[in-house]
């Protein structure tokens, strides 16, 4: 059962999912309504529907807008952003047969991998990879098949 305008909502179904129709339709008439330019564009903004919404307010924020609009244009229009690679790392071992964690790990670029890079480190003047530079994460409630992963249901 879909709640609508009728009832002062968004457009939303009794777990919270949105209807994007209903919602766009909903806002429409709000952003119609508003008579102030600074309060519409703040308001287009907070509630957008299109990349050019959401930039509005460039320069009033702390992300460069000219960098992730550039970066928007090389990933939809020009197709010039490199897939990640998979990969595997191979960790040294102590004589006891413990994994080497003081030691860097050997990459081996496959194709069957879960590991995705996106980038090498980067390295100094030396050759030696900056410290704490980059991050590595793991969507662990979408790591297999008894959570999310494939349902069409999920929150």
């Amino acid at each position: 059962m879909w709640f609508g305008d009728d009832a002062g909502n968004v457009g939303f179904d009794e777990r919270g999912v949105v209807n994007e129709d209903m919602a766009r339709k909903y806002y429409e008439k709000e952003f119609n309504a508003i008579k102030d330019p600074h309060l519409l564009t703040i308001t287009k903004a907070e509630f957008c529907f299109t990349p050019e919404d959401a930039f509005v307010l460039e320069g009033s924020n702390r992300f460069d807008q000219e960098l992730l609009l550039d970066q928007l244009q090389a990933i939809t229009l020009h197709k010039t952003v490199e897939k990640p690679k998979c990969a595997k790392l191979h960790w040294k071992h102590n004589d006891d047969g413990t994994t080497d964690r003081e030691s860097k790990p050997e990459i081996e670029f496959v194709s069957d991998s879960p590991l995705k890079i996106v980038e090498l480190p980067m390295k100094d003047p030396n050759g030696i990879p900056y410290n704490n530079l980059y991050i590595a994460g793991i969507d662990s409630i979408d790591s297999d098949k008894t959570t999310s992963t494939g349902q069409t249901d999920v929150s």
